[in-house]
């Protein structure tokens, strides 16, 4: 759909230890949700004036090697 507004929520699991940097360096680079981003979806679609849901990073450790991180998206159109 291209009209209305847009939202996406991921619950990923069992992320390595740079994949969760990546994440925490992207969320930190964007004040959390004070500024947009463009989003890429796994159909090569690509979506701008995309923010973070919330203002807080959801991070679950698994062990020392591994975490968990739920994160919402939002377009704004």
């Amino acid at each position: 759909p291209s009209t209305g507004l847009m939202s996406w929520e991921f619950d990923e699991h069992c992320l390595i230890a740079s994949e969760v940097n990546a994440k925490i360096a992207h969320w930190i680079a964007n004040w959390g949700d004070c500024f947009p981003f463009t989003l890429q979806d796994e159909d090569g679609t690509i979506y701008s004036n995309v923010y973070y849901a919330s203002n807080k990073l959801s991070i679950t450790y698994v062990n020392s090697t591994q975490a968990n991180i739920k994160t919402g998206l939002v377009q704004l159109s």
